[in-house]
């Protein structure tokens, strides 16, 4: 479960983030991702809609219309994901955490305000800490207060070893905004701003779109998906997903999520499906998980997979073998190129315009994969057989030894030796794995070896070995 691990998906995905950032890492006009996500604190517009929730929860953006499915078209006047802003104005603004060479050591300055700049008073604030040591491991702790009339929080006396780092959150009904973690830098505090925006479960209610890169790694055993989006949040509004599921692959396993640092991932569910959970204020937000499915070995295999709503951009990356061909239902025909380390990749994208039907699933085909050959099975059976023969002739009389006739021999021995060049073909076209060409050739070249022999036998002379000869050098 370490993709990111292999040299050959890390070009990959070095690869993915070159295209997303081709692709507009940033919507023209909009913030990059606030260093941590933004909080929710009412503007006065939206008081009207909070009446009927708890004491002390954000106001929620009223929901369109109700024909309007959640997972639907995007509304008539919702914004293409290049649009100048949310509200068609201004981008939202940004968060912000640095050194304060203003504060004394040891102290944070947290200060809380609205879209329009308006500090926001009497909010509960956290500051969690982290103490990492080799000798004891980690150690957690928090201190909470409220925010003043001028919507700032100070925490003062803190340690300044590089052994603690820190972290100010600010939870507003179902959100969660904070700052990306930190630690003291010399004799200055740390300065935080946090933004509170309005919140809403509803996607429909909050200018998101998303742009996406779907990396499929075909292996000898399973086929390796890694899946990243990136959420623009181009509005002023927070959306927070509260039921958003995705359905896998039949047969998926080994669901891995990355995780960054904001709450925004997505987290495995029962029944083979993964949920899209945290906080996406006013920015953007990375996610980014992995799984697998079984290898059978087919020439041809398809793959369906949920799409998240709002999907403006989607771009799917196939490691590929001589003769692999990919194709994705509705997007360009897949074009060959290379990464960085000369892996041969196929490429296609699709990117939605203005009045498409919005991608609710992605089907796709892979054909011309490597296949496991009759003769390997038959090697391997082979040389099942003939270790389960010599075993049972170990254990009889020596005066009754189980012999075969000289030509079964001379037939086996054949057979594995050209298996065994097929093998190395195989590996030098690239149509085999590693894992598999190591496993393949230990096991013939042990099947070989307990061929049971004698002086003068044809399977031993010098024409028979030229098969293996030829083998040896390339299999070094």
């Amino acid at each position: 479960m370490t993709v990111l691990h292999t040299p050959r998906l890390r070009a990959a995905v070095g690869l993915c983030g070159v295209l997303l950032a081709g692709v507009s890492a940033t919507p023209a006009g909009a913030q990059p991702a606030p260093a941590a996500s933004a909080r929710p604190t009412p503007p006065a517009s939206a008081a009207a809609t909070g009446s009927a929730l708890p004491p002390g929860h954000p106001p929620v953006a009223p929901a369109p219309s109700g024909a309007d499915s959640a997972r639907g078209e995007v509304p008539a006047g919702h914004p293409s994901v290049e649009a100048e802003g949310g509200d068609g104005k201004r981008a939202p603004p940004a968060d912000r955490s640095m050194v304060d060479p203003k504060l004394p050591a040891g102290t944070v300055e947290v200060t809380l305000v609205d879209a329009q700049e308006r500090p926001q008073a009497n909010v509960e604030v956290k500051l969690g800490i982290l103490q990492q040591t080799v000798a004891e491991g980690e150690a957690r702790q928090n201190k909470v207060s409220r925010s003043n009339a001028q919507g700032k929080v100070r925490f003062s006396g803190l340690k300044t070893a590089t052994d603690f780092s820190y972290r100010v959150t600010v939870p507003r009904g179902p959100a969660t905004y904070s700052s990306p973690p930190f630690q003291f830098k010399g004799e200055a505090g740390q300065s935080v701003l946090l933004h509170l925006f309005p919140v809403t479960e509803d996607i429909r209610s909050a200018m998101v779109g998303m742009r996406g890169i779907i990396l499929i790694e075909p292996r000898d055993d399973v086929f390796q998906f890694q899946v990243m989006y990136r959420v623009f949040n181009i509005g002023t509004v927070t959306w927070v997903p509260s039921t958003l599921t995705l359905d896998l692959p039949p047969e998926a396993k080994g669901f891995t999520a990355e995780e960054g640092m904001s709450d925004a991932r997505f987290v495995a569910e029962s029944g083979g499906r993964v949920r899209l959970t945290g906080t996406f204020a006013p920015g953007q937000h990375d996610t980014q998980f992995r799984f697998q499915v079984p290898n059978h070995g087919d020439a041809e295999v398809n793959f369906r997979l949920d799409l998240p709503p709002h999907v403006a951009d989607l771009r799917v990356v196939a490691q590929s073998s001589p003769g692999m061909t990919l194709h994705v239902e509705g997007f360009e025909p897949a074009q060959p190129t290379v990464d960085a380390n000369g892996q041969r990749l196929l490429f296609t994208a699709r990117e939605m315009r203005q009045g498409d039907d919005q991608l609710r699933e992605l089907a796709i085909s892979v054909n011309g994969l490597p296949t496991k050959g009759l003769g390997r099975w038959i090697a391997v059976a082979l040389a099942a057989s003939l270790a389960a023969v010599g075993l049972s002739a170990a254990r009889r009389e020596p005066a009754q030894p189980k012999r075969l006739a000289r030509e079964e021999l001379a037939a086996a021995r054949e057979l594995l030796l050209d298996e065994l060049v097929a093998l190395e073909r195989a590996r030098g076209a690239g149509k085999i794995g590693p894992a598999t060409y190591e496993s393949a050739k230990r096991r013939l070249v042990e099947a070989v070896a307990r061929l049971p022999g004698r002086r003068g036998d044809p399977s031993r002379a010098a024409g028979k070995r030229a098969p293996l000869e030829r083998a040896a050098p390339t299999a070094s």
